[in-house]
């Protein structure tokens, strides 16, 4: 029977808001909100393909915009559930400058607590181990209904659809799920039978890349450090900001990881980590729930390269060891191998070199030895040993490049501090690919958006 011939529940939990606590609280006001992109909202409603006659459940609203988009777009009826009464008030008026009130309804709910056997649509946006404490109400929906999740798929659980979505908005991918009430659970698969392309897994704080390439993994500190501004001439000990590391997800196949970093200023950072043929692609969502500005200013994830260039990493804490011959920044638009000329001995920690792109604070980096060259991009990496493949790895935005003394080569992000309430997300990649510069930059130019 076609599906537009069933009663079409399409509970369409679409929460615009990611909520990174725990749980729900009634008198909760904290709840951190990162908006989803117009052009995603409108996939996730054509993936869902609302009708007129369908009742849309968006929980964790947010600001909104989902149930205004398929009130306005569609005709249905919608109703929004969000905990924040901040939030609340902002949905609420997006409603009335619609003149919405006949068909949208904004409530302030617990949504774990939620019958929603009336919806005719949900989608999430909720973290994993939050979608699974909805799984017992979403199981009691009628056939035929539907569950779109953004990003983060119902665990154990077969979806009906994948789509990937590049937002125009922010040039990050968005995946979409989509599942067809009721729900069936997935088969496992032996990893000899997962996909090819490189894995990931995390553990103690490493995010080891394995893959069919020189040295077979690589093994990335993640992260070693979020650090404060005025960190160039000072101790470490005094620039880094500690923070505790928790696994939140790690898909089966070791494709997926979702990470999560609890500062000890309060903020928090949500890391999505996606592994595919040749790259790993990270999505970080930083964010200060607190009433004081953060001092988070940069981040290093510290990727090391002693397998992948054969150099081994007896010599790394030497002033130019073998690795490094290997290692690649671009300068006035070229790409240079290092050693580069000059090449800076003095710093406050000695050895290592550090590259500073235009429009950040050269008192803002890591305390090793300061390299006068500004880098034309955030590009960096370093060759195999055996010339076949090149790892490069970018972020935006980026604080710096940095070689430094445990055989590494790597970009570090910049966060620029946070108020109170602001979120900020940044994306970076890892390229594992075969040894083809202009195809490497051609990439980075379509990844990041560069000229």
């Amino acid at each position: 029977m076609p599906i537009r011939l069933l009663p079409l529940l399409l509970l369409f939990a679409f929460c615009v808001t990611l909520d990174i606590r725990d749980g729900f609280s009634e008198d909760d006001d904290s709840a951190i909100t990162v908006p989803t992109p117009p052009d995603v909202v409108e996939k996730m409603l054509e993936v869902a393909e609302v009708h007129r006659d369908d009742l849309v459940y968006d929980l964790g609203c947010g600001d909104g915009r989902i149930v205004v988009a398929a009130a306005k777009n569609f005709g249905c009826k919608a109703v929004g559930y969000d905990i924040n009464p901040r939030m609340i008030a902002q949905a609420r008026q997006a409603v009335r400058e619609d003149g919405l009130e006949r068909l949208v309804r904004i409530e302030q709910a617990d949504i774990f607590g939620l019958d929603l056997r009336d919806a005719s649509v949900i989608t999430l946006y909720l973290l994993p181990e939050m979608n699974d404490r909805l799984i017992p109400q979403l199981k009691r929906l009628r056939d035929g209904s539907r569950v779109v999740c953004h990003e983060f798929p119902i665990d154990g659980y077969q979806y009906d659809q994948k789509v990937t979505l590049k937002s125009t908005f922010d040039g990050v991918p968005r995946d979409i799920y989509l599942y067809t009430m009721p729900l069936v659970e997935s088969v496992k698969v032996d990893k000899e039978q997962q996909a090819g392309g490189l894995t990931i897994s995390w553990e103690k704080r490493f995010l080891t890349v394995r893959g069919d390439f020189p040295g077979k993994e690589m093994e990335i500190h993640y992260l070693e450090a979020y650090c404060r501004p005025g960190s160039t001439d000072r101790d470490w000990r005094a620039t880094v900001i500690p923070h505790q590391s928790q696994l939140i997800q790690a898909s089966e196949d070791g494709k997926r990881i979702v990470l999560r970093d609890e500062l000890e200023d309060g903020v928090v950072a949500e890391h999505v980590i996606a592994a595919g043929e040749d790259d790993v692609y990270f999505q970080v969502t930083i964010s200060n729930p607190t009433e004081q500005p953060s001092l988070a200013h940069w981040a290093q994830p510290c990727i090391r390269v002693d397998r992948f260039t054969g150099a081994g990493n007896q010599d790394a804490r030497e002033r130019q060891p073998d690795y490094i011959h290997k290692c690649f920044l671009y300068i006035d638009d070229e790409l240079v191998f290092l050693p580069t000329e000059p090449w800076v001995d003095q710093a406050r920690y000695v050895y290592g070199q550090v590259y500073v792109p235009k429009g950040v604070d050269r008192g803002d980096v890591n305390p090793r030895p300061l390299s006068p060259l500004v880098p034309s991009n955030g590009l960096c990496g370093c060759v195999s040993g055996d010339g076949s493949k090149i790892m490069a790895v970018a972020w935006e935005p980026y604080q710096e490049i940095f070689q430094g003394v445990i055989a590494c080569i790597h970009s570090d992000f910049r966060i620029g501090g946070l108020e109170p309430g602001e979120s900020k997300m940044i994306r970076g990649k890892i390229y594992v690919a075969p040894n083809d510069q202009g195809k490497l930059l051609s990439r980075y130019r379509d990844d990041f958006g560069e000229e």
